[in-house]
C-alpha cells in the first residue's frame, strides 16, 4: 500500500524499535481521529456544542499527528501522543462533577488507559516515567484539590481510603507498565542487534558474493579481448596473404632474371668469339698496314713534287654512358670500341683506295716516262697490291665489327631485359627508373699521315685488350649476379614456408579467439545472473 512505502522511504535510517512502532502508532492516531470525529457529529447531533467543537479539535490533532508520521518525526509526535491523552484524562474529568469520593476511582480510570498505551507510544524510558509522575501528581491534585473538598463538605468523609485505593490500582499499573514496556525495550534491543548482526552478516555475504561476481566476470572482458585478437587475426590473415602474393611475384623476378642471365651469359660467350676474330683481324691489318706504310713511304719519298697532301678531318666522338650495375657499361664501350675499329677499316678502306689511285697514276707517268720509269712502275704495282690487300682486309674487318656490333646489340637488348626485370624488383621498393643514356657519338676521320693510321691500330689493339678485360670483369659480376639469384630464391622458399606456417598459426588462433569469446559470453551470462540473484537479495533485504 502507498502508505507503506511512505514509511519505508521515511524511516529508512531508524533503529528497530521505531521502524517496528510508527506503524503501530500510526493505526492508533488514524482510528482515535475518526474515533473522536464520531464522536463530535453525535455531540453535535445532541446538542453538545462545546463538547462537539473540542472533540473536532481533538480529531484535528490527531490528524495532524498521522501527517508528521508519515513525514517521519516519529518520536515528535510519540511524546505528543503521550501527552494528549494524558491531558484528555485530566480535561475529562475536569468536566465531570464531583459527587462522592468514588469520583477517584473514575479519575483513575481516565489515568490508567494512558499508562496502558505506553507500550505502544512510547519510544525511550523517559517518556514512561514521566507519565507515571503525572498521573500520580493528577491524581494526588484530583484527590485534594476536588474530591476531599467536595465531600468533606457534603459529610461523606475525607475519601482517603478510595483515594489510597485508587493510588495503589494506579502503581501496581505503573509497575505493570514499566514491566511490560522494559520487556518490550529488551525484546525490541535484542531484535536489533540480531538485525544488526544478521544485516552485517548478510552485508558480508553480498560483498563476497559481489566480489566472487565482479571477479568471476570475465565475460566481456574476454568478448572484448576476443573481438580485438578476431580483428588482429583476420589482419594478420589478410596481410600474410598479401605477402604470399608478393612472395609469388619476387619468386617470379627471381625466375625472370635466371633466365636473363642466361640469356646474357650466351651473348657474352658470342662476343668472346667475335672478339677473337677482331683481334686476328687487327693483327693482319696491322702488317699490313705496316707493309703499306713503308711502300708509300717510299713512294713519297721519291714523288714528293707529285704528292698531294691528304687531310684528313678529325672529329672526337662524345659518348656519355650510363651505366646499370657494371656490365651494361661494359657492353655498351664494346659497342663503341668495334665501332671505332669500323671507323678505322674505313679510313684504311679510303686510304688503300686513294693509294690505288695513286699507284694507277704512278704506273701511267712511269708508261710516259718509258725505260726510266719502269722502276717506278713497278714500285707502283707493288703498291696497288697492297692497297688491295689492305681493302680486303678492311672489309674483312668491317664485316666481322658488323656481325660484332649485332651480338653487341643482342647483349645489349639481353642486358636490357635484365635491367628491365630487376627496374621491376626495385619498383615496389624504390619505385624510380635509371634511364640510361645511350651512346651518342660521332667519329671524324683523318688523313694526317700514315703515323695516324699507325697509331690506329696500335690504339685498336689496346681497346681489344680492354674488350678482354671487360669481358672477364663482365663474367665476374654475372657469376656473383647469379649467386645472388640463387641465394635470393632459397630466401624466398624459406619466406614462402614461414608465411605458409603463420598462416595456419593465425588461423589457429582465430579459432582460439572465436571459442574465447564463447566462453566468454557464457562466462558474462552466468554474471549476470548473479547479479541479478544480488539484486533479488536486496530487494528482499
Amino acid at each position: 500500500m502507498w502508505w507503506k512505502r511512505v514509511l519505508e522511504r521515511s524511516y529508512q535510517e531508524a533503529d528497530l524499535i521505531v521502524k517496528r512502532k510508527v506503524n503501530s502508532l500510526l493505526f492508533l492516531d488514524t482510528f482515535l481521529g475518526i474515533g473522536f470525529v464520531c464522536l463530535a457529529l453525535v455531540r453535535l447531533f445532541q446538542g453538545m456544542v462545546r463538547m462537539g467543537v473540542g472533540e473536532l479539535v481533538v480529531a484535528g490533532v490527531f490528524l495532524v499527528y498521522v501527517i508528521l508520521l508519515l513525514l517521519g518525526r516519529f518520536k515528535l509526535v510519540s511524546t505528543g501522543n503521550v501527552f494528549l491523552m494524558w491531558l484528555a484524562a485530566l480535561v475529562l474529568f475536569s468536566m465531570r462533577e464531583i459527587v462522592s469520593p468514588r469520583d477517584i476511582y473514575v479519575q483513575a480510570t481516565y489515568l490508567i488507559p494512558t499508562l496502558i498505551c505506553l507500550p505502544l507510544l512510547a519510544y525511550a524510558s523517559w517518556q514512561v516515567i514521566t507519565l507515571i509522575v503525572l498521573n500520580v501528581l493528577t491524581l494526588v491534585f484530583a484527590y485534594g484539590v476536588r474530591i476531599r473538598p467536595v465531600t468533606l463538605s457534603a459529610g461523606m468523609g475525607d475519601g482517603l481510603s478510595e483515594a489510597l485505593v485508587a493510588l495503589i490500582l494506579m502503581i501496581f499499573s505503573a509497575a505493570f507498565i514499566v514491566h511490560i514496556f522494559n520487556l518490550q525495550y529488551r525484546s525490541f534491543r535484542e531484535l536489533q542487534e540480531q538485525a544488526k548482526v544478521a544485516e552485517a552478516r548478510y552485508r558480508g555475504l553480498h560483498g563476497l558474493v559481489e566480489e566472487s561476481a565482479v571477479a568471476f566476470n570475465l565475460g566481456e572482458h574476454l568478448s572484448e579481448h576476443a573481438a580485438r585478437n578476431a580483428q588482429r587475426s583476420s589482419e594478420m590473415r589478410e596481410g600474410l596473404v598479401r605477402m604470399g602474393e608478393l612472395v609469388l611475384q619476387l619468386s617470379d623476378y627471381a625466375a625472370s632474371a635466371g633466365e636473363a642471365e642466361g640469356r646474357v651469359k650466351g651473348a657474352r660467350g658470342l662476343v668472346r668469339e667475335r672478339m677473337g676474330a677482331v683481334k686476328e683481324a687487327v693483327a693482319q691489318t696491322s702488317s699490313a698496314v705496316e707493309e703499306l706504310q713503308a711502300q708509300v713511304r717510299n713512294m713519297v719519298s721519291t714523288a714528293s713534287s707529285r704528292r698531294e697532301e691528304l687531310e684528313a678531318l678529325a672529329g672526337e666522338a662524345a659518348a656519355v654512358l650510363g651505366r646499370f650495375e657494371g656490365a651494361r657499361e661494359l657492353f655498351h664501350r664494346i659497342g663503341a670500341h668495334s665501332g671505332e675499329i669500323l671507323q678505322i677499316a674505313q679510313t684504311i678502306t679510303k686510304i688503300a683506295g686513294s693509294t690505288n689511285l695513286l699507284a694507277l697514276n704512278a704506273a701511267i707517268e712511269a708508261a710516259h716516262a718509258g725505260e726510266a720509269g719502269k722502276g717506278f712502275a713497278v714500285v707502283a704495282e707493288e703498291i696497288r697490291k697492297l692497297a688491295e690487300e689492305s681493302n680486303a682486309q678492311a672489309r674483312r674487318i668491317g664485316e666481322t665489327l658488323g656481325e660484332n656490333n649485332a651480338l653487341v646489340q643482342e647483349a645489349v637488348q639481353a642486358l636490357e631485359e635484365f635491367r628491365e626485370v630487376f627496374a621491376g624488383m626495385k619498383e615496389r621498393i624504390e619505385e624510380t627508373r635509371d634511364s640510361l643514356v645511350e651512346i651518342l657519338g660521332g667519329m671524324s676521320e683523318s688523313a694526317a699521315g700514315y703515323r695516324q693510321i699507325e697509331e690506329a691500330v696500335a690504339s685498336l689493339s689496346g681497346l681489344s685488350q680492354e674488350v678482354e678485360e671487360a669481358l672477364r670483369s663482365m663474367e665476374a659480376e654475372l657469376d656473383a649476379s647469379g649467386a645472388s639469384i640463387e641465394g635470393m630464391r632459397g630466401l624466398v622458399d624459406v619466406v614462402r614456408e614461414e608465411v605458409e606456417r603463420v598462416a595456419s598459426h593465425a588461423d589457429a588462433v582465430l579459432e582460439s579467439t572465436r571459442e574465447l569469446s564463447r566462453k566468454g559470453e557464457e562466462n558474462l551470462a552466468a554474471y549476470r545472473r548473479v547479479m541479478d540473484g544480488l539484486k533479488e537479495l536486496d530487494r528482499m533485504g
